[in-house]
C-alpha cells in the first residue's frame, strides 16, 4: 500500500456536524476499500488566495492514508464530485531515505597554499 496525502478545502457554510458527516463518510469508504486512514486534520476556516467562483473562505483539511492506487483514484472522483468539496490534491507521500553525505576533508595547506614565484635573474 502506498501512503497518500490529500489536503482539500471545503465551502465555507458547512456546520461541525455536516464536517463530522463527511470526514466519516471518506473514513468508511477507506476502509471498506481496505485502506487505513492515518490522520485526519482540519486546519479551520481561512480566506482563500483567490475567489473561486463567488466563495472568498473555505475550511481547509488535511487527510492522511494508505491505499492501494485504485482507491486513491475513487477517493479524488469522490472528492472531485462532491459539492461541499472546493479544491482537492492529493499527493504520494514517499519513505525518505537517509542518504549519507559524503564530506569531502580539505587539507589546510591546500587553502593556503601559495603560488611560487619565479624570479628573473
Amino acid at each position: 500500500m502506498a501512503n497518500y496525502e490529500t489536503v482539500f478545502v471545503l465551502a465555507p457554510t458547512l456546520s461541525e456536524a455536516e464536517l463530522a458527516g463527511f470526514v466519516d463518510k471518506t473514513r468508511q469508504t477507506i476502509a471498506k476499500e481496505g485502506g487505513e486512514v492515518v490522520s485526519f486534520e482540519t486546519w479551520g476556516r481561512r480566506k482563500l488566495s483567490h475567489p473561486i467562483g463567488k466563495t472568498r473562505e473555505g475550511i481547509y483539511a488535511c487527510l492522511k492514508y494508505k491505499a492501494l492506487p485504485p482507491l486513491f483514484k475513487k477517493i479524488s472522483q469522490d472528492f472531485r464530485l462532491d459539492e461541499r468539496v472546493i479544491r482537492e490534491m492529493t499527493t504520494l507521500m514517499r519513505e525518505k531515505r537517509l542518504r549519507e553525505k559524503k564530506v569531502r576533508v580539505r587539507d589546510s595547506r591546500e587553502s593556503h597554499a601559495v603560488p611560487a614565484k619565479t624570479s628573473a635573474a
